[in-house]
């Protein structure tokens, strides 16, 4: 599966780089999850993040007991488990690492992936996840928005994500939520879609190496990364249970396309 993919290309380039790394913090918040990481060689200091799935988190026996319990050597295990705490955790350290081993160039920074995505009054698009900032905009540029959350806490006037299959085949774009990775939605949803799709993956989810998301069929990979030194901030916003608008004010968007 994607994700599969995605950590073992992680954890090949941390082999071919050979930077030592640790994890040195970590927490589960009601919105989001993080993982702290330290790069051995540099004393340089990395944080990831994932969405909290509470919607799947079933009573199932913890997997990590302690900050030590989410190290490098076990991530393609975390990320795969039935545990959605593990996953997250799993997740946020993933792109803890791709904070650490790439760099977003300069033009890519800044930007938003309606910037990038070349969509008109022809367009009929897909949102998986509610992401709110993205909703109007669109509907004011384009001919339809099919919406689709899986949480029924969140989900207000979207239609629930069992209905994908059914609507998939007749959008012309669809912009993912990155929780689609983390949950292994994201495989289907790509096999759902008509052939010319463009599809984006978007949030701080999935801020991870783009390179397995290009060759699976993402066009555009919209993330977040954490400015250097505001690392201690975003933990504590996570802690007190802080969503995207206030985590994202101490960080910056960037987008990285295909082609």
């Amino acid at each position: 599966m994607i994700l599969d993919e995605v950590c073992r290309d992680v954890l090949s380039e941390v082999g071919r780089l050979r930077n030592g790394f640790r994890v040195i913090d970590a927490a589960v918040g009601i919105k989001y999850t993080y993982v702290m990481i330290e790069d051995l060689s540099t004393s340089e200091y990395f944080i990831g993040l994932s969405y909290t799935p509470s919607e799947d988190i079933a009573r199932l026996p913890l997997e990590v007991f302690s900050v030590k319990g989410v190290e490098v050597s076990r991530l393609c295990g975390l990320v795969t488990s039935e545990n959605f705490v593990s996953r997250a955790l799993g997740m946020a350290a993933l792109n803890a690492l791709t904070s650490a081993i790439t760099e977003v160039p300069n033009d890519a920074k800044g930007i938003d992936v309606l910037d990038l995505m070349p969509l008109g009054k022809e367009d009929v698009v897909a949102v998986v996840g509610y992401i709110t900032p993205l909703i109007d905009p669109l509907r004011r540029r384009v001919k339809e928005v099919h919406v689709f959350e899986r949480d029924q806490l969140r989900r207000r006037d979207a239609l629930p994500d069992t209905l994908l299959p059914r609507v998939l085949r007749g959008v012309s774009a669809a912009i993912i939520s990155g929780a689609a990775l983390l949950n292994d939605t994201l495989d289907s949803i790509i096999e759902w879609v008509g052939p010319g799709t463009k599809l984006a993956l978007v949030g701080a989810t999935g801020s991870v190496k783009p390179e397995p998301l290009f060759r699976a069929g993402i066009h555009y990979v919209a993330g977040f990364r954490v400015d250097s030194g505001e690392e201690a901030t975003v933990a504590e916003l996570v802690r007190l249970g802080a969503g995207t608008k206030e985590i994202y004010k101490h960080g910056y968007k960037y987008v990285l396309s295909k082609d």
